[in-house]
């Protein structure tokens, strides 16, 4: 069962058509979750989703473009953690839009950075997606 708790992936655009769920941020990976989310996929994170929720709306997709560092990328190898592979043209191909951005955080964690989650998310209500 996926954790609604952990870090970035999707965000959802309010469309007019889409009912009281459009338009709500959903927090997701940005590693995956040994034993849960093993060699997931944003399109995978996707198409889980649209199966638990057939009808909440997906628009847009957030897709972290920084690199995570190597030594805190092998730290988590050795939990049996990855990073979460994020393919727009897979995610397109579910009918949504891809916004890469880098939306990764400093420190000694994986984590999304808040100022630049809120950045583009402000940029996303406000239509600015380019």
């Amino acid at each position: 069962m996926l954790r609604v708790e952990i870090e970035n992936r999707i965000a959802l655009r309010r469309d007019p058509e889409a009912g009281p769920d459009a338009g709500r941020f959903r927090p997701r990976l940005v590693m995956s979750e040994p034993g849960e989310t093993d060699g997931y996929t944003a399109a995978d994170m996707i198409a889980t989703l649209r199966n638990h929720a057939p009808r909440l709306p997906i628009h847009d997709v957030l897709l972290n473009s920084a690199p995570i560092p190597e030594a805190l990328a092998g730290r988590y190898a050795a939990g049996a953690a990855s990073p979460i592979a994020a393919d727009p043209g897979s995610v397109r191909a579910l009918g949504c839009k891809p916004v890469i951005r880098d939306l990764l955080g400093s420190g000694p964690k994986i984590r999304h950075d808040p100022a630049k989650l809120a950045r583009v998310l402000l940029d996303l209500a406000a239509g600015r997606t380019s």
